[in-house]
């Protein structure tokens, strides 16, 4: 329906059919403006470290007020309003089934948006600052894709954002060291996108409109300056206010400094800062309609086909089938006659209890090998006869620098098709730094003198997983276990980051806190160190090879390994997997972007480009769910022990957290199996398993889990429960299979020193102490072993189905660390008692 159709129909509103705009005077573009961009913003993950949840949630009450505006200023039909709101809506709750979900929210943002300047185009002002908003927003959304997708691009919008920092920090003689987020060099591309093109159609004057745009350009250059050069002082009078507000006053001690608190508001604040000039610049357009541009549908089409194409290619995981037989060299600098190895390879064993004592990296070599690699130790000299047949070189902590003639054979051998992964840690541990970034020099990596510290613990919700074969699939920080490590620097034209630490700070390094303290810094933030945007992961391509560099070894460590299996597996295929497969980083694709690009912006001037922005986000988002996930390699079936994390809420997964369970997947190591962290329990792999474990559980399984689970028992594995109290449904659900069911009949904490008196250890070996005990009842089927009494009632017992083991624990908590085993404290008791039960298992 054209405008003109609009205001003579019967249907139209009063205002439409005197010719009238609706709220035309004044307008409010700050509506469209402010809640557009913040929608954009949350959804981007640009405003705070927030809960995938929370996140979805808040863009979307920010988006429904700028919706709101457009639809109060539309003459189209009621029906075409309510379906241009129905399909954003429904791409943004979608986002909460999806892994991919901070992309879709981005998208449904964009195509909201969109619609919205679709749903205004009766309305000539309305519908031309709604188009620009919608414009803004998927410009900028575009970079970001390009920065997600192209070799080089972060490193040079990294060290742009850095520059500016720098400058407002001589500016106000304090150093400064931001990434983009805290900078809000992204609100200042917001509004500097708002006010272009200098004269568009629909301006009273085009010179005025130039003069009026120019000043919202100059605010765009000027805020974030101001903002970074008041950083010191907005901080602490948003501590002083949050304190104020929330926290009971502190007498005895003063207020910590932690910018990066408030600072993470840093878009908010700059988006209100630079309302008022955006405001200005738009009053120069005018209230006539202008004519409407004309449509060329094959360009449209062409663009929007090349673009699903690029989009497809963009996000295909580009990972092999697992490798079998590959081989992965780890490269220790000592001579092979040395007695002291200077790469740690033990993992957890009887005898060493604690988790500081689970070894460091020898347990990557069983878990590689029961996958199908191959894995050697590669002792003193690097000469290129001792790589020939090597798939992957792996250097970690490299405490020498390498001579000439190796560094020469290491770089010859990836420009051939080699695979290097370099491993390393903060501040300069073992010397490693000057060695390391020796290395790494042809590729333009380096490690800094810091530690990167998120601002929240575990790095929850403050990572960002760029697109990559490696980080296909991973939806939390906790699957990636990047603990403390070095942030990297990348100079590089074909440097990608793979894991960026957004809302974190670079705490540098102390050379006079040697030993323990491990060159550590103060943990504080303090300015001068970098804020927000650090690279954690990265890798680049040489000649034909692979390089991938980790500033953190905590993934690769055994404590890791049972949550990190899946992202170590996927790292190692891709490291082993020749360059030349990676055609989608070739000239060409980017040529094919460009092209249609180009298309749609030849096939409708007005929204060309912000139409070539949202169809490639379409594209990429869509396709990313085209492609299968690269599932990793299966373990060797008689060692592989699922430990189920899906139906669990009553305990944290993170190590060294009160009621945390770390010991675990140490105990199931110490039993030869190969424990796997499962969040998504995977079906497939129970088939595999030869063991399964549910501490605690609050929902039932499904039916086709328990089918699985009675397979395992047929086939001789064990199913481990661990339960207790009023909420032991879930558990007895799944003992159903054992005959067996925990009882309401509380015992409360209880300890055992009969049923384990056979075993010859100290009396302190056989005491097993239970935290909140409960009684196991059989039901249908006699014990076929009691392993602990309480008070004349059964806390532990075990039947046998078909030919495996079936084992019952009335109390769900007696795996936590403080019962169990903990960073450096263990209870030896509970600790020989599930070796025996688990050792049982193995024979």
């Amino acid at each position: 329906m054209s405008p003109h159709e609009g205001h003579h129909s019967p249907r139209a509103p009063l205002h439409a059919r005197a010719g009238l705009e609706p709220n035309n005077s004044p307008l409010r573009s700050w509506i469209p403006i402010g809640f557009g961009f913040s929608a954009l913003l949350v959804a981007a993950g640009w405003t705070g470290p927030l809960t995938p949840s929370a996140g979805r949630y808040l863009a979307l009450l920010c988006l429904l007020p700028a919706m709101a505006w457009a639809y109060a200023r539309s003459l189209a039909p009621t029906r075409l309003r309510w379906l241009l709101w129905a399909a954003p809506g429904l791409l943004l709750l979608a986002s909460a089934a999806s892994d991919n979900g901070e992309r879709l929210q981005v998208l449904g943002v964009v195509t909201a948006l969109c619609a919205a300047a679709l749903l205004t185009r009766t309305a000539p002002r309305a519908g031309e600052v709604m188009a620009r908003v919608a414009r803004s927003a998927a410009l900028v959304s575009l970079l970001q894709v390009f920065l997600h997708h192209v070799p080089g691009a972060f490193c040079a919008w990294d060290a742009a954002a850095d520059a500016m920092s720098r400058l407002a920090g001589h500016l106000s003689g304090q150093p400064l060291r931001l990434g983009p987020t805290f900078s809000g060099v992204w609100v200042a591309l917001l509004f500097a996108f708002l006010a272009l093109p200098l004269s568009p159609r629909g301006a009273v004057d085009a010179r005025r409109a130039r003069g009026r745009a120019a000043v919202l350009l100059l605010a765009c250059a000027v805020a974030p300056i101001a903002y970074m050069a008041l950083l010191g002082p907005i901080e602490r009078l948003g501590q002083l206010a949050i304190q104020a507000m929330i926290l009971p006053p502190v007498i005895h001690r003063p207020l910590a400094f932690h910018p990066g608190q408030v600072s993470a508001l840093a878009p908010l604040l700059l988006l209100l800062a630079l309302l008022v000039p955006a405001q200005y610049a738009l009053g120069h357009l005018s209230h006539a309609p202008a004519s409407p541009a004309p449509r060329r549908l094959l360009p449209l089409v062409l663009g929007g086909l090349a673009l699903f194409g690029a989009g497809y290619a963009l996000t295909a995981p580009l990972l092999p089938a697992p490798p079998r037989g590959a081989v992965i060299a780890i490269h220790d600098p000592e001579p092979p006659d040395s007695d002291r190895p200077a790469v740690d390879l033990s993992s957890p064993a009887i005898g060493r209890y604690g988790l500081a004592q689970a070894g460091m990296f020898g347990a990557f070599r069983n878990y590689l090998e029961a996958a199908g690699y191959t894995t050697r130790v590669l002792r003193g000299h690097i000469d290129p006869e001792r790589l020939e047949g090597v798939d992957a070189l792996v250097v970690i902590n490299p405490q020498r620098v390498y001579t000439d003639a190796e560094h020469d054979a290491i770089w010859r051998y990836v420009d051939k098709g080699g695979g290097l992964l370099v491993l390393g840690d903060h501040t300069d541990l073992f010397g490693l730094q000057e060695p390391v970034n020796r290395l790494l020099e042809p590729i333009g990596i380096r490690f800094e003198f810091d530690s990167a510290f998120s601002l929240r613990r575990h790095w929850r919700h403050t990572q960002e997983f760029f697109p990559h074969a490696i980080t296909a699939g991973l939806v939390d920080a906790l699957d990636a276990q990047i603990g403390t490590g070095a942030s990297l620097t990348l100079r590089g034209l074909r440097t990608r980051p793979i894991l960026v630490g957004r809302y974190g700070f670079g705490d540098l390094g102390n050379r006079a806190n040697g030993g323990q303290g491990g060159l550590l810094g103060d943990y504080r933030y303090e300015l001068g160190e970098r804020l927000g945007d650090m690279v954690l992961a990265a890798d680049a391509d040489h000649g034909k090879g692979r390089v991938v560099v980790f500033g953190d070894t905590s993934s690769f460590q055994s404590l890791s390994l049972p949550h990190a299996y899946a992202f170590v597996e996927r790292t190692f295929r891709y490291v082993v997997t020749p360059q030349g497969a990676a055609w989608w980083s070739k000239p060409l694709l980017w040529l094919i972007l460009a092209a249609a690009i180009a298309l749609l912006v030849i096939g409708r001037p007005a929204l060309g480009v912000t139409a070539a922005a949202a169809v490639l986000l379409v594209a990429a988002d869509a396709c990313h769910a085209l492609h299968a996930r690269p599932a990793p390699a299966p373990l060797d079936p008689g060692r592989l022990a699922l430990v189920d994390t899906t139906h669990v809420g009553r305990w944290p997964l993170d190590y060294f957290e009160e009621g945390s369970m770390g010991g675990i997947p140490t105990a199931l190591m110490r039993a030869g199996y190969l424990p796997v962290m499962s969040g998504r329990m995977p079906e497939a792999a129970l088939d595999d398993a030869a063991l399964a474990m549910f501490i605690a559980p609050v929902e039932a399984v499904a039916p086709a889990t328990k089918a699985r689970l009675r397979s395992l028992l047929e086939r001789g594995g064990t199913l481990v429960v661990a339960s207790g109290g009023r909420g032991a449904s879930a558990a007895n659900d799944l003992l159903e299979i054992c005959g067996m069911r925990i009882s309401d009949s509380p015992l409360g904490p209880a300890k055992d020193e009969g049923t384990t008196g056979d075993d010859p250890a100290s009396s302190t070996q056989r005491v097993v102490q239970f935290v909140d005990a409960w009684a196991i009842e059989s039901k249908g089927r006699p014990f076929h072993a009691v392993h602990a009494r309480y008070a004349g009632a059964v806390v532990s017992a075990e039947t046998r189905v078909f030919h495996g083991r079936c084992l019952a624990i009335g109390d769900g908590r007696f795996f936590g660390d403080k019962n169990l085993e903990g960073e450096f404290a263990f209870q030896l008791g509970n600790v020989k008692f599930l070796e025996r039960l688990l050792e049982k298992g193995r024979r």
